[in-house]
């Protein structure tokens, strides 16, 4: 059965509807280390989900520090879950290339810009949507 996890680029996306992110999906938020605040809202949505929401607070300062921390651990989670469909909030095109060779890899996965843009469950076949690239 395949799953959404989700991974936020939060230095470079940060109006995040947490509130809108469907019920079954895993979140990761990738917090940089300079970062010290965060809006309520989001905080607020955040507890709603509860243990399928994780912070990483990245450690060090650097150009693309958070990007090496996320790809990390998209790497660690597409060996973990290998049915499960990664979406990486990030404006960042920087992304585009790692994707390129994660979907080569037979891993699901896409850069978003918005959260609306997010495919929902029962309107699309997600793999094949995933697969079509970046």
């Amino acid at each position: 059965m395949s799953h959404t996890i989700l991974l936020i680029d939060f230095e470079n996306v940060r109006n995040v509807e947490v509130a809108s992110i469907p019920s079954d999906w895993r979140v990761f938020i990738f917090v940089g280390r300079s970062q010290h605040s965060i809006p309520f809202e989001i905080t607020r949505d955040a507890q709603q989900l509860g243990d399928r929401l994780r912070w990483i607070k990245i450690e060090g300062d650097g150009r693309n520090n958070l990007d090496f921390h996320l790809a990390l651990y998209l790497g660690r989670l597409s060996e973990k879950h290998h049915d499960a469909e990664f979406l990486i909030l990030s404006k960042d095109k920087g992304f585009d290339p790692l994707i390129k060779h994660v979907i080569g890899q037979g891993v699901g996965c896409k850069r978003i810009e918005l959260l609306p843009h997010v495919p929902t469950a029962g309107k699309s076949d997600a793999r094949s949507t995933f697969r079509q690239g970046i």
